[in-house]
């Protein structure tokens, strides 16, 4: 699976920012099932893939799907290869009306709006519900690695808060920023 960078823009389509991934202090580095599982950093609108990925999707209009295109990224790390070419290839409008949008994840309102214990924990649990989907769907092909880990994270929710730091400790399950994780860290 290939995807890459977005200018964000207005609704004028004057530029915001000509990176995406910097404005939403995202790392598309991060490419790993561990990395993906807590946090998508692909915008489906840049994403292509081959046909070997397109014969593993499926939707099933499962409730547990966060996005869809978090889905074909975990999909991607878990049996191939994802590349990001850090060239804006679109542009990404920015209005009121977005569904998720780009955010300025360090922001007084962000952080204020993400902080609040209970959004932060449901959208904790949403990720290990979604890994848990990951896992049914496919454990009959998943490599063992991958499959012991979603197995672990998809269960987070029986653990004690201190085992479940652990795990993300073990595992570098981490959000990719520093605001972010301290919030996964307070309301794990």
């Amino acid at each position: 699976m290939v995807h890459t960078n977005l200018k964000v823009v207005d609704g004028k389509l004057n530029e915001i920012n000509k990176s995406f991934e910097k404005y939403s202090k995202l790392n598309s580095n991060y490419k790993t099932i561990q990395k993906l599982v807590i946090q998508n950093n692909v915008t489906g609108c840049t994403m292509m893939w081959n046909r070997s990925l397109n014969n593993l999707l499926s939707f099933n209009d499962d409730k547990r799907l966060i996005m869809h295109d978090w889905w074909i990224a975990l999909l991607a790390a878990s049996f191939g290869q994802i590349i990001y070419i850090d060239e804006p290839t679109i542009l990404y409008r920015q209005h009121e009306s977005n569904v998720v949008g780009a955010s300025q994840v360090n922001s007084i309102g962000y952080i204020k709006e993400k902080l609040r214990e209970k959004n932060m924990h449901d959208s904790l649990v949403r990720t290990y519900n979604q890994a848990k989907k990951l896992e049914e769907e496919y454990q009959g092909s998943l490599p063992l690695d991958i499959k012991n880990f979603l197995c672990l994270y998809s269960k987070m929710n029986e653990y004690s808060k201190l085992k479940r730091i652990s795990v993300l400790f073990k595992y570098k399950v981490f959000k990719q920023s520093f605001m972010q994780v301290i919030g996964e860290l307070l309301f794990i």
